[in-house]
């Protein structure tokens, strides 16, 4: 049995507690801006789905980045302007 909890990005932020780093949280968002500016909207999508991988499926948080890195993304993916979607033709 797998059972899913949802929770925003500042409640898991909070139980993180002490393992928080702050400055790395930053770079994450910072790092989600630059990628908005020059990304298309498919990979700016395919990028928040890799960054919602990492913290569900990371078991190993120690890894580089590590949580807080990819919390600051996925914070950043809510707060930032996202690229405009391109019209797709049939022809």
């Amino acid at each position: 049995m797998s059972i899913k909890v949802t929770m925003d990005v500042s409640s898991l932020r909070s139980i993180m507690g002490y393992a928080f780093n702050f400055d790395v949280f930053t770079q994450g968002r910072k790092d989600c801006y630059k990628l908005a500016q020059k990304a298309s909207y498919d990979e700016f999508s395919a990028k928040l789905e890799e960054v919602k991988k990492h913290i569900e499926y990371e078991s190993d948080h120690r890894a580089f980045p590590g949580p807080s890195y990819w919390l600051g993304c996925l914070c950043g993916f809510d707060s930032v302007l996202w690229p405009k979607k391109e019209e797709q033709s049939d022809e």
